[in-house]
């Protein structure tokens, strides 16, 4: 996220877009189990969900990293599908509250 020197740069977003695309291009490590980025958050493209929920509030960056985490194509899912899916909806109607729907 930008830090407050960072809303000065003009370039800090062409930077962020940049090292993003970089990070998107590179292949994932098939053993690579990091605890702090584990291989459920990875995908085969080198895209990692951190990448996407960084930008979201709090409570859209919990539900997209329950539907990431549970709904992929590959088979690397973690835990129970369904269960996950119904917590994703628990932080999806917090952010609908929030907003004041």
């Amino acid at each position: 996220m930008p830090m407050s020197d960072d809303l000065i740069d003009p370039n800090y977003y062409q930077r962020a877009v940049t090292t993003t695309a970089e990070r998107f291009s590179r292949p994932v490590a098939a053993e690579k189990n990091d605890p702090v980025s584990p291989n459920h958050y990875q995908f085969p493209n080198g895209a990692e969900v951190i990448h996407i929920s960084e930008w979201l509030t709090s409570n859209a960056g919990q539900a997209v990293q329950y539907i990431a985490r549970s709904c992929r194509l590959d088979g690397r899912n973690k835990g129970n599908t369904i269960e996950d899916l119904r917590k994703s909806l628990v932080f999806v109607q917090r952010e609908i509250e929030r907003l004041g729907g």
